[in-house]
């Protein structure tokens, strides 16, 4: 996770052992047989921004058919030891046996068709509705497999709301009085759907509602899809510091991006990702731009450590814009950023540790920018920062120098690799 930006006419993003890489996944390549061609490169740019419109409230399938679901049956997994957690987490840390941090636990779980209730409804049609909880999670994630829906069908996923007067959300079995609901959709034609299992993104607090709607003519008493899995995100890093051993989730050496204003454009090319393997872990990677002119599709790199495959990919969950807005200003929560889901492998190698990605989900409308890069060797003292998220905490930067010619060392695998010295002036990189 350690990215390396020239602070110079156009603000080139230096990508250390990438050259090769980039021109081979042909994104930017010299023409064949003409050695004396510049390297290829690409400068960052701020990207578009839209006019925010409100959007009308999609209603699930009990609201659109004006069903008050009251008391929702619950199937329930029991709280975790978050102290016990944190403790492991610790030593993994110190022990310096992996690059990612653990923010969620992977956890089985079945969910039957008679675990939830189903509701007769007009034309022959049927609904079925349960809710799955992790006590005292601060967010889960669901796995759904087999998933066949058939057509005329609607699954959705959300949590339910949680009376507050003062925001006038009264808590009614329905989500339609929270103005800020975030609620997945899917049907039988989802792509997502289609791929016969997903994870769902974050639904944040310890409970989420699902909703299948099944058409007329639909067997009886049967879900077309089976839930056997979900992720109890116990930590968020901001609040980490009331729970951790740790004084606080980055070290005291890492700087707040927000204080150096020079950068502030680059870093919101960097986000945090969750990425779920038996757990959900958090990386950190950024946008790129393209040579030639910017079409601002969502490329994004990050390191092969953080995620290898296909899998993987699918099960991304992006978090845009966390960091502060001003210096010494409060650290958002990461349930209070703008999220992108999926993505789609385009490459990946353990030799210069890189993986990059295709972002399916949608962006956020503004504020994102597309970091520039180039294949050339950078040359000695050149400046140099990195801009990434230590230990799943909100944004740092660490400014430094490039300090030499390419090293012989040892990769994060044991292969012998050629890589950028880097000499760290204040702060450093922890991934």
């Amino acid at each position: 996770d350690r990215f390396l930006l020239q602070p110079q006419t156009g603000r080139l993003l230096l990508v250390m052992g990438l050259g090769l890489f980039l021109a081979s996944a042909g994104l930017a390549q010299a023409p064949a047989g003409d050695e004396g061609a510049a390297a290829a490169e690409a400068f960052g740019v701020r990207g578009p921004s839209f006019a925010k419109a409100e959007k009308p409230v999609r209603a699930t399938p009990s609201e659109a058919l004006g069903i008050d679901l009251g008391r929702v049956p619950e199937v329930r997994l029991s709280a975790l030891d978050v102290d016990a957690l944190l403790l492991e987490d610790e030593r993994e840390a110190r022990g310096a046996r992996t690059k990612m941090f653990r923010f969620g636990v992977g956890r089985d779980v079945q969910v039957g068709a008679r675990d939830g209730h189903w509701y007769d409804v007009a034309d022959g049609q049927r609904l079925w509705v349960v809710e799955v909880a992790s006590t005292d999670a601060i967010g889960v994630r669901l796995h759904f497999k087999d998933v066949r829906l058939p057509a005329g069908a609607e699954l959705a996923v959300y949590a339910p709301s949680v009376s507050d007067p003062g925001r006038g959300i009264f808590k009614s079995g329905s989500s339609r009085f929270d103005p800020d609901r975030y609620v997945e959709f899917y049907s039988a034609a989802s792509p997502i759907a289609k791929r016969g299992a997903f994870w769902t993104g974050t639904i944040f607090g310890d409970k989420a509602r699902i909703e299948y709607l099944a058409p007329a003519g639909a067997p009886a008493d049967e879900l077309p899809f089976a839930l056997d899995r979900l992720q109890h995100t116990y930590v968020d890093p901001v609040a980490r510091v009331t729970k951790s051993l740790m004084e606080k989730a980055a070290g005291p050496c890492h700087n707040d991006v927000a204080c150096f204003p020079e950068w502030v454009d680059i870093s919101r090319a960097v986000s945090g990702v969750g990425v779920i393997g038996s757990n959900q872990m958090f990386c950190t990677g950024q946008l790129l731009n393209v040579s030639g002119p910017a079409d601002f599709t969502p490329y994004w790199l990050t390191a092969n450590h953080c995620m290898d495959n296909q899998g993987q990919a699918e099960s991304v969950e992006f978090f845009w814009l966390y960091q502060k807005d001003t210096c010494g200003g409060a650290a958002p929560s990461i349930t209070s950023v703008p999220r992108s889901q999926r993505a789609t492998l385009l490459s990946t190698s353990t030799q210069s540790d890189y993986t990059l990605l295709l972002i399916e989900g949608a962006l956020p409308a503004n504020d994102l920018f597309w970091a520039g890069w180039t294949s050339k060797e950078p040359p000695n003292g050149i400046d140099a920062v990195a801009i990434h998220h230590p230990s799943g905490d909100h944004k740092r930067i660490s400014p430094g120098a490039e300090s030499g010619d390419l090293a012989q060392c040892k990769d994060f695998f044991g292969s012998n690799v050629k890589m950028v010295r880097t000499d760290w002036t204040t702060g450093a990189v922890t991934e």
